[in-house]
């Protein structure tokens, strides 16, 4: 008999061992993902670590990624997806696409569907449990799981599945998590003419940040000139940004320096000049005002009127503040010169390093309002996607 994650019983999972070496519980994953901010007890308490495990059912109970009872499982969830696994026998050329059941039935031609990649380079089946998948189910978007996050790999794959899968071509996104946020950001850029939005879940919003300082030559990514930056303000990117508040790197608030990482292998030092480059370098490209440090530092003493510029640190156009799975959640916007919103954030609550389970769907409310135009390679916006 199958066992099933229910809220009665998710807390009994937190023991198992995850899949990967290094944690010897979940429990101790969550920790592990945390800052010293980080109250694991009222977390996993919450509606969302219940999300979280639930969402890694079928990590937890099969070994194998194409178990019967997997395939099955992702056929009969929401409107249904049909898991395949492409070019199963080399890891740099390695794929998983997940496909609306829609898709198969009738003259599937006809119908176009909107595809998001999910970057990070850990393995495929451990992505498949972070929420993503389910928000395709629900909302039929053809999901793209590649193995090698590298930047050339996934701009050949673009171009690979345009003429296998039944995608939008017009609606291709990105969604990033941690240091996959990074190869997402660069992903976007190097792409920009083909990719329609991107969000980082759990990740920097800086596309300079060296992740590995003890193994430099670990991760090269690009580096852009000002005329590299002009260039892309002219097509535009839309983005946003997800981050849990006791997230072990430190990347909101940005009015705090973040100098001591010695605690933990995976945090990075930053400063408020950091994240005032890294703010700036969003805003120029999608064409929003520019903010100076003392823009962000005055967001530290914010009433609560403004309690969401104070938790991201950043002023914006329009916030508000909404209770999901239990938890707050910040929301910031900042319009662009003509009002449109492409540069976005959320801040959760006790929230650790992760996919916070709720980001999945409220990234994706963000993204699927963009589509690019390919033969001009412009951004644009559909105030209707709602």
């Amino acid at each position: 008999m199958v066992i099933d994650i229910t809220e009665s019983n998710y807390r009994d999972f937190l023991d198992v061992p995850p899949r990967g070496p290094g944690f010897s519980s979940i429990r101790d994953v969550l920790i592990h993902a945390g800052d010293k901010t980080f109250d694991v007890g009222k977390y996993i308490e919450s509606g969302l670590c219940y999300s979280r495990v639930r969402n890694m059912r079928n990590v937890l109970l099969y070994e194998d990624e194409m178990d019967p009872n997997v395939i099955s499982y992702w056929e009969k969830y929401g409107k249904g997806l049909k898991k395949v696994i492409h070019n199963s026998d080399d890891s740099k050329l390695k794929w998983v696409s997940y496909l609306p059941l829609s898709a198969l039935k009738g003259k599937k031609a006809e119908r176009k569907y909107p595809v998001l990649f999910v970057i990070h380079p850990v393995q495929c089946f451990t992505r498949e449990s972070w929420g993503f998948t389910h928000l395709a189910a629900e909302e039929e978007i053809i999901l793209v799981i590649p193995q090698n996050c590298d930047i050339d790999r996934i701009t050949a794959l673009i171009d690979e599945i345009r003429a296998s899968l039944p995608i939008d071509p017009e609606r291709v996104y990105l969604a990033g998590h941690s240091l996959g946020g990074l190869q997402a950001q660069h992903i976007g850029l190097q792409n920009i003419n083909k990719v329609a939005a991107i969000s980082l879940i759990g990740s920097h919003i800086r596309v300079s940040w060296q992740p590995y300082p003890n193994e430099p030559d670990r991760v090269k990514m690009p580096v852009y000139s000002d005329d590299d930056i002009k260039k892309f303000a002219k097509n535009n990117l839309p983005i946003i940004n997800a981050n849990g508040l006791c997230d072990f790197g430190h990347p909101f608030p940005f009015h705090e320096d973040y100098t001591d990482a010695s605690w933990h292998w995976g945090a990075h030092v930053h400063t408020v000049k950091d994240s005032l480059d890294a703010a700036n370098f969003w805003l120029t490209i999608n064409n929003c005002k520019k903010v100076t440090t003392a823009d962000i530092m005055a967001t530290q003493k914010q009433p609560d009127q403004y309690i969401c510029e104070r938790k991201i640190g950043l002023p914006f156009t329009s916030s508000h503040v909404a209770i999901i799975a239990g938890t707050p959640h910040y929301f910031g916007n900042v319009a662009s010169w003509d009002g449109i919103v492409r540069t976005s954030f959320i801040a959760v609550d006790n929230a650790p390093h992760e996919v916070v389970p709720s980001c999945p769907k409220l990234t994706w409310e963000f993204l699927k309002r963009f589509s690019r135009d390919l033969q001009s390679g412009a951004s644009v916006y559909d105030s209707g996607k709602s």
